[in-house]
């Protein structure tokens, strides 16, 4: 039986990471590959996964024939902020865990280990995004030296194809998202302990938001604006809002935003908030089966609600956001949008999990 050391940005509490993780294992549970996690000792994907799954990620001690980097950004700058990475969660791993010296070592040591194994291991990169940089020639280093190391690159998009042409990196294909693949999708559709969906719109929140604190360009602190200003009216129009958010620890400034509203209007304003350590992640994206229409300012908001077949509209806020518009048909979110309609997809959800699936069949046969 093969086996693989899956590696991402999960265990920092945000819910698009966490979920990519999730479904990597689920898809390597499905497909007879033994599947463990880089993690400290406080880790709760192991838990998170035992809790979705009734399975437990193998212990990293055991061999393993290839190192999986599970989705997500990799290296990306903007011009304001120059080294904004995965270093950041890198930092944000150490800090967590500073005053226990023993976890701390725990933690070092198993990148030691992990960079001792990429000697021999497979090195398989899969639903990546990378970009933009804004001309960050550190970051574009990054990237060459580690898809130097790299057998496979799989990139979720066409941007970050185009970024890894324009510095000469060949071992790359376009493929969707690790959210968007058939395990994944079945699992978000058993119910779990949440009770069957009410199908009628009258029984629904009018509006899901899915916020982002974005202060790294212009456009999305302006477009951050203009969504809360359109959250009054339509608050001011009767209509409910449930504001969910992906991460315990970002989007505070959202968060105090909606407090604010929530106190005005109690009636018609919902909180929720992912907690890793304490719910289903199945029960948490469903809750986008119980609205009519959904806003997103996170990619995987975009995604869960393509996959459960809820209206969504995206803000285009960074390219990531962009490219689900431009290569999905989700409509982009403007001020002059006063009354949100639904609408089709150009590019079939079928399609993508379909096109995904025949993919991961492929690339897990050529791990040896």
């Amino acid at each position: 039986m093969k086996r693989v050391l899956i590696l991402g940005g999960y265990e920092l509490g945000n819910l698009g990471d966490d979920a990519l993780a999730l479904s990597t294992a689920i898809y390597c549970l499905k497909s007879g590959i033994e599947c463990t996690f880089e993690s400290k000792q406080s880790a709760y994907v192991p838990t998170m996964i035992f809790r979705e799954l009734n399975f437990m990620p193998h212990d990293t001690t055991a061999d393993y024939e290839a190192i999986i980097y599970g989705g997500g950004t990799l290296f990306y700058s903007y011009s304001n902020a120059q080294s904004q990475s995965k270093i950041i969660r890198f930092s944000k791993k150490v800090y967590s865990v500073i005053k226990k010296p023993k976890v701390l070592y725990d933690f070092f040591y198993s990148m030691l280990k992990i960079r001792k194994a990429s000697k021999t291991s497979d090195i398989i990169m899969l639903g990546m995004g990378f970009g933009p940089f804004h001309g960050n020639k550190l970051q574009l280093s990054r990237v060459r030296d580690i898809a130097s190391n790299t057998k496979i690159i799989g990139v979720r998009d066409v941007k970050s194809l185009d970024c890894l042409d324009e510095i000469n990196v060949s071992n790359t294909f376009l493929m969707h998202d690790l959210c968007l693949t058939r395990e994944f999708s079945d699992y978000l559709k058993t119910n779990g302990n949440k009770p069957p969906v009410n199908t009628s719109d009258l029984s629904k929140t009018y509006l899901t938001v899915i916020p982002r604190d974005w202060n790294r360009t212009e456009n999305g602190k302006l477009l951050s604006f203009k969504l809360k200003r359109y959250c009054g009216k339509v608050l001011e129009d009767g209509k409910g809002i449930n504001f969910q958010f992906y991460s315990l620890i970002e989007d505070q400034e959202w968060k105090s935003f909606a407090e604010g509203l929530q106190s005005r209007y109690p009636d018609l304003v919902n909180i929720t908030t992912w907690n890793p350590r304490l719910e289903s992640m199945r029960d948490f994206i469903c809750q986008l089966e119980d609205t009519e229409f959904v806003i997103s300012m996170r990619f995987h908001g975009a995604i869960f609600s393509m996959l459960l077949q809820a209206p969504c509209f995206i803000v285009p806020i960074d390219q990531k956001l962009t490219q689900l518009s431009a290569r999905y048909g989700l409509r982009e979110w403007n001020d002059q949008i006063f009354s949100l309609c639904k609408y089709s997809l150009t590019l079939d959800t079928e399609t993508a999990l379909n096109e995904n699936s025949d993919l991961l069949i492929k690339i897990f046969e050529k791990i040896s």
